[in-house]
């Protein structure tokens, strides 16, 4: 496991700690473009809520975490004003606050969960876990690259310093055109998959398992990853090569899923909650048609807020998906798309 993950664990609970009595507001692309844009609108919802909103975060009642999908969304905009005017925005209102990405989220969430289950250490939650500052999170690969051969105090100060980046200072105008980010889902396969496979099962249960079981799939290797860091942990060594061959991931998806089929796991493992879930309920309404190719970013939307916040303003569609699901419920976290219950629940704060 990259020294940067234990080195983001340390730091997590601190600055969970320090947001502790702040509500965390989880906002989609299209509501930080309305807070950015909002003090011009035409409509008094809008005007008002981006109002509300620097007031909350003047007084210090909330905070507006991001994620690394939110950044790559905003790297979409081709605009350099309006990108670099998202950027500000959010590095004011976040603080540069972010939960770590969903594969890391999941792999925090696994070692829990399975050190739980065997009643070794006692670690602090993983809603206290995931926490650290965007510039490590979107640059994670690179920063634990660059940190590998330095002793355990200089990759500290390296991760610290990093760590105060702020995304305004990484983007700021240059001579050279911006390329903006432009990843969407395969439209025409999800398509021909759910044609292909649209009489497949017969419960919206047998729908949630087939996609849990497909998608675990990617997650293997933070799964190995965690139980290696786990037999570390145990033994003060590390494995040997044929124990490193006999830490076998298959056997704990395996687990996993049957434990989901018994409804013996619930929001234990959030990613594998959530992101089947909704998937599921997309692929169980037969009448629905993948267009926009953002199905996938909206999900893991979805996954980064309901269980780290208090609050996610979204799109309509995502909302209802959640809400039929009860994965608000089951998250406590209020989820929203009207603007006008928006302002409401503003106000309410």
């Amino acid at each position: 496991m990259p020294y940067l993950l234990d080195y983001i664990r340390e730091e997590s609970p601190k600055i969970s700690d320090r947001y502790s009595g702040k509500q965390k507001i989880y906002l989609d692309l299209k509501y930080w473009i309305l807070l950015r844009d909002g003090a011009e609108s035409n409509d008094s919802i809008i005007r008002q809520i981006t109002e509300k909103a620097q007031q909350l975060y003047s007084s210090g009642k909330c905070i507006f975490p991001i994620s690394d999908i939110i950044y790559y969304e905003m790297m979409k905009q081709g605009d350099d004003t309006k990108r670099l005017a998202s950027i500000a925005l959010v590095d004011q209102y976040s603080e540069s606050l972010a939960m770590v990405t969903a594969a890391h989220q999941f792999q925090i969430a696994f070692g829990y969960w399975i050190r739980k289950h065997l009643k070794i250490d006692n670690l602090p939650s993983p809603q206290e876990s995931g926490w650290s500052a965007i510039n490590l999170v979107i640059g994670f690969p690179g920063f634990a690259k660059q940190a590998e051969n330095l002793s355990d105090d200089l990759q500290k100060s390296f991760f610290d310093f990093a760590s105060k980046i702020t995304l305004s200072a990484t983007h700021k105008p240059t001579a050279t055109p911006f390329t903006p980010f432009n990843g969407k889902d395969d439209v025409k396969g999800l398509n021909e998959g759910k044609e292909k496979y649209r009489d497949q099962n017969k419960t919206f249960k047998e729908m949630f398992i087939s996609e849990l079981e497909g998608f675990i799939q990617e997650l293997k290797k933070p799964i190995h990853d965690e139980l290696v860091a786990l037999f570390v942990k145990k033994m003060n060594r590390q494995p040997t090569t044929q124990e490193m061959a006999d830490i076998n991931p298959d056997d704990y998806c395996k687990l996993i899923i049957q434990l989901f089929r018994e409804d013996k796991l619930s929001n234990e493992l959030p990613l594998l909650k959530i992101f089947p879930s909704l998937f599921a309920m997309m692929r169980w309404n037969k009448d629905r048609v993948y267009k926009d190719g953002n199905d996938t970013t909206d999900v893991l939307h979805a996954v980064n807020a309901l269980p780290n916040c208090h609050y996610f303003f979204t799109e309509k569609e995502l909302k209802s998906l959640i809400v039929q699901l009860k994965l608000d419920k089951l998250f406590q976290c209020v989820v929203e798309s009207d603007p006008k219950k928006v302002l409401e629940i503003l106000n309410s704060i």
